[in-house]
C-alpha cells in the first residue's frame, strides 16, 4: 500500500529537532486545528500536486479507528483530521465506514514492537460498512505511522469488502525508531513510500 507522510516523528532521539517532535505529535493526536492551518500552508500547499495524488476529487477519507472505542463525544483524532482535510479541499468527503467492536492494547503503549497487536489480531477487532454502491477510491487517514500493522489491517478489512477499490494511506507523521534512524534531521518531511505485508511473517516492511 503506498502511503505519503508529512511530518518525522522521533521518539527516541536526543536532538532538539527530535525533542521538538515529540511536542508536535501532541498536537496530532488532539487533532490540533491551528497545527493542521500551519501543515497546510508550510507543507500541503507547496506540495499540493503530491497530496492530490492521494487526496483528489474522487477520494473518499477513511479514517483509520484508534484502539479504544469511540464514545459519544469523544476524539476520534483520524476522523478530525479528515474532516480538517476535507476542510481545506482536499479529497471528496469522510466515510467513517471502519469502527472498532472490540477494543485492544494500544500500539504506542507497549515497550516492544513484539508486544504490539498483530496484524491478525487487528483484523479481528475492526469491520468495515457495507454500502451497495462503493467509494471509487480511498486513501486511509491515520495521525501516526509506526510499523504500520493497523494500517495494512484496515486495507486488508476493506478489500474483503471492497476488493476492487484503489487504497492509500495518508498519515501526519512517521516514526523513525530503528537503529540508526533514530534521530530526525529536520521535522518536515514530505515522505512517500510503500507499506508491505508479509504474510509468511505476518509484518510489515517498509522497502
Amino acid at each position: 500500500m503506498e502511503y505519503l507522510s508529512l511530518l518525522n516523528y522521533a521518539p527516541r532521539g536526543k536532538s532538539q529537532i527530535s525533542q521538538d517532535t515529540k511536542f508536535l505529535k501532541g498536537h496530532v493526536k488532539r487533532a490540533d486545528p491551528k497545527l493542521m492551518a500551519s501543515l497546510y500552508v508550510d507543507v500541503i500547499k507547496p506540495n499540493i500536486s503530491v497530496v492530490q495524488e492521494f487526496l483528489s476529487d474522487s477520494t473518499s477519507m477513511m479514517p483509520i479507528p484508534g484502539s479504544a472505542l469511540v464514545v459519544p463525544g469523544g476524539l476520534w483524532a483520524a476522523d478530525s483530521l479528515a474532516n480538517q482535510l476535507l476542510g481545506l479541499g482536499l479529497g471528496k468527503n469522510v466515510l467513517p465506514w471502519l469502527t472498532r467492536h472490540t477494543p485492544i492494547r494500544s500500539s504506542s503503549s507497549q515497550p516492544s514492537a513484539k508486544e504490539r497487536p498483530t496484524i491478525a489480531e487487528q483484523m479481528a477487532t475492526i469491520r468495515v460498512k457495507q454500502e451497495l454502491v462503493p467509494p471509487e477510491s480511498i486513501t486511509l487517514i491515520d495521525d501516526v505511522l509506526t510499523l504500520g500493522r493497523t494500517s495494512v489491517a484496515c486495507e486488508r478489512v476493506i478489500k474483503e469488502v471492497y476488493p476492487n477499490v484503489p487504497i492509500k494511506l495518508l498519515t501526519i507523521m512517521r516514526t523513525h525508531s530503528l537503529p540508526g534512524d533514530q534521530e530526525a534531521t529536520s521535522i518536515v518531511n514530505l515522505d512517500r513510500g510503500t507499506v508491505v505485508y508479509n504474510p509468511t511473517s505476518g509484518k510489515c516492511f517498509f522497502p
